[in-house]
């Protein structure tokens, strides 16, 4: 089943727009990291319509790292999505071998790319048809400023997504609920899906598109609001009653 597919299943089941990122710190909890994420899911699944895990985090468990990803993943229900936050951005021979990683290794329903080198770092993920890719446009840190609002790149950047979605599919972008109104115009420029980090510890809100035509297509992710609660499970619903729509 393609990326959105599940998406639009869990959709229809129970109108979730939430992604929860299961970016663990191993210095922040006090037992497996495996079993905290597994604690996770279980108190969280009713509650999404994907999970997110940043690769950065298992890589800084060392050798052990990837296999605990993969033992996290296998945890993750069969017919919920999940996204591999990698932000990959390579040349063609090397986004060949990312690409196989994220989708045939790691067995990703998604992932995020960086877009600075062009359609050469995109092309291989894009050509799996059947997974999903949330290209970086505007992002919801704060030097996001020293780049992506000059000379209206990530307008540019959102426009070139739409271009190569006339090929592919399967491509959309990261637009950061930190940027307020600046999204509307990127939003406009294309149909795809959205990934929206942002919201939670970094203060961002998404309300002002909660009755354009956009909403239906943002998966907004929350991490550390969530994960780190002393209530997983009721973060996890308020977080859920607040994005809710069917």
């Amino acid at each position: 089943m393609s990326f959105v597919e599940k998406l639009m299943n869990l959709r229809e089941k129970n109108g979730s727009h939430l992604c929860v990122g299961l970016d663990i710190d191993p210095e922040r909890i006090q037992q497996n990291p495996v079993s905290f994420c597994k604690k996770i899911i279980a108190e969280t699944k009713e509650y999404v319509c994907a999970y997110k895990a940043n690769l950065g985090f298992y890589l800084a468990m060392g050798e052990e790292g990837i296999e605990i990803l993969k033992e996290v993943v296998a945890a993750i229900p069969p017919e919920i999505p999940w996204i591999l936050d990698a932000k990959f951005g390579d040349i063609a021979n090397s986004s060949s071998q990312y690409a196989r990683f994220a989708y045939e290794v790691a067995q990703a329903d998604a992932v995020t790319l960086n877009p600075y080198m062009g359609f050469d770092s995109i092309k291989a993920f894009a050509k799996y048809e059947d997974r999903y890719a949330f290209i970086l446009t505007l992002t919801s840190n704060q030097s996001a400023a020293d780049f992506q609002t000059h000379d209206d790149l990530s307008l540019k950047v959102a426009k070139k997504i739409g271009e190569w979605r006339k090929g592919y599919k399967n491509l959309g972008m990261v637009l950061g609920a930190t940027q307020g109104e600046k999204l509307m115009p990127l939003l406009e420029g294309n149909d795809s899906f959205v990934l929206v980090p942002g919201i939670g510890s970094q203060g961002g809100s998404v309300d002002f598109l909660r009755d354009s035509e956009h909403y239906e297509r943002l998966i907004i992710n929350v991490s550390r609001s969530i994960i780190y609660a002393e209530n997983i499970s009721k973060s996890c619903e308020e977080f859920y009653n607040l994005t809710y729509s069917k």
